[in-house]
């Protein structure tokens, strides 16, 4: 990427390529968060309610037909957990999962990702909370107070079983949590994706939820520094804003409307000795990043990208 430099001193300056990066990370959040208004706002919605999709009605990027979909909003506090009923299946295909308000992976319950506890009652609860769940239940820590979940059973030429089975995922609540509303954010869609306005509530968009990816300190401190710069005046702020309008949004727009299945990735711990494609390679700690912003981008679009494969 281009080196060119953004104003202010050697100390302060910016490059496209932190711009660019603090960009993308915020974005990934921020679609997350439309998501949260977009799902809110239907008719019927609410936190800790399971919508139970019709078959063929799935709304998003390249839906999988074969399949019978839901999907639910949780919301925790210290006090109040959600108790998530997961039906046993057997000879088909199904998947539970949960996923934080960043688009990280909390929990992926299935035969072969959950062995030890594959179908049941789930306790879901904020982090932290002293809240003890039932010995038949299974106790899962979300990441923040909220998480979603995108579930899905194999219709397998049985369309009717697979709903009946869709059916018996349910939600319940031992009381009445308290529940913050998602960040107040200007709406944007997929073809005119947020600006440079997009930093302005960076702050508040930071605060709304934890990020657990290793690398969040290190992207946080990228998106305060162009906060700054954007804040600095009208010569920051337009600097910012047109690199964003010319070269990332129109890139992040692509990607978020492409809905690829897969991305080919080259990785080497030191790409200068790789004994091919070094000069594409990815360090490990830059596909981390990626990764993480692919899947809240991801989420965000009714995809999913599964964490490493093992056992629970």
């Amino acid at each position: 990427m281009s080196a060119t430099v953004f104003g202010g001193t050697s100390a302060q300056a910016l490059d496209e390529e932190t711009i660019t990066e603090a960009y993308v990370y915020l974005l990934g959040r921020a679609l997350v968060i439309r998501q949260e208004h977009i799902d809110l706002e239907e008719t019927g919605a609410a936190y800790n309610t399971i919508k139970y999709n019709p078959l063929g009605s799935a709304d998003f990027v390249n839906p999988n037909f074969d399949v019978a979909y839901l999907e639910a909003w949780f919301a925790v506090d210290d006090k109040t957990p959600v108790v998530l009923e997961v039906p046993e299946i057997g000879g088909r295909y199904y998947t539970a999962q949960i996923i934080d308000e960043w688009g990280e992976v909390i929990a992926n319950i299935n035969e072969r990702s959950f062995r030890s506890k594959p179908f049941g009652k789930f306790f879901l609860v904020k982090p932290g909370s002293k809240v003890v769940p039932p010995a038949d239940a299974g106790r899962i820590e979300l990441h923040s107070s909220k998480a979603k979940m995108l579930a899905r059973v194999e219709l397998k030429g049985d369309p009717e079983g697979a709903v009946r089975l869709q059916k018996a995922f349910q939600v319940s609540v031992t009381g009445t949590p308290e529940i913050e509303s998602a960040v107040a954010l200007s709406m944007f869609d997929n073809n005119g994706l947020i600006g440079v306005e997009i930093f302005e509530r960076a702050e508040a968009i930071l605060a709304s939820a934890l990020d657990v990816a290793p690398n969040a300190a290190r992207m946080q401190q990228r998106v305060r520094a162009v906060v700054a710069h954007v804040a600095s005046g009208k010569d920051g702020r337009a600097a910012v804003d047109s690199l964003l309008r010319d070269k990332v949004i129109p890139m992040a727009r692509a990607a978020v409307a492409a809905g690829a299945d897969g991305v080919m990735i080259e990785m080497h711990p030191e790409p200068d000795r790789a004994l091919s494609d070094g000069a594409q390679s990815l360090y490990p700690d830059q596909f981390t990043q990626l990764v993480g912003e692919l899947r809240a981008v991801a989420a965000a679009i009714g995809r999913n990208i599964p964490a490493k494969a093992g056992t629970a």
